[in-house]
């Protein structure tokens, strides 16, 4: 699982973010299902409990690469077949009252 983190909490808030990638049988990474309606699961709550990642998972440059990459893989997945298929939510337009 990718994970933007923030690795530096004393500069401005777009900044101090870094890319991560994270093994999911790390310790202290939980997965629990979300059940849908028709009591399947396509999605998953996922929590983090002290959790180390290795020096090596960091892709870019610390505090630096994380909002790049990020937008990166936004658009890579909006462009990708198929992905309108896969999307759990879509925007829902404003009701203006009159």
């Amino acid at each position: 699982m990718f994970n933007l983190v923030r690795t530096d909490p004393n500069v401005k808030k777009q900044a101090g973010i870094s890319f991560l990638l994270i093994d999911m049988k790390t310790p202290g990474v939980t997965v629990r299902p979300i059940q849908l309606i028709d009591g399947g699961h396509e999605v998953n709550e996922v929590f983090f409990d002290n959790v180390e990642v290795p020096v090596e998972n960091l892709v870019g440059e610390e505090n630096k690469d994380g909002p790049t990459r990020n937008s990166c893989s936004a658009m890579s997945e909006q462009a990708s077949p198929g992905s309108a298929a896969r999307r759990s939510t879509w925007p829902v337009p404003r009701h203006t009252p009159r």
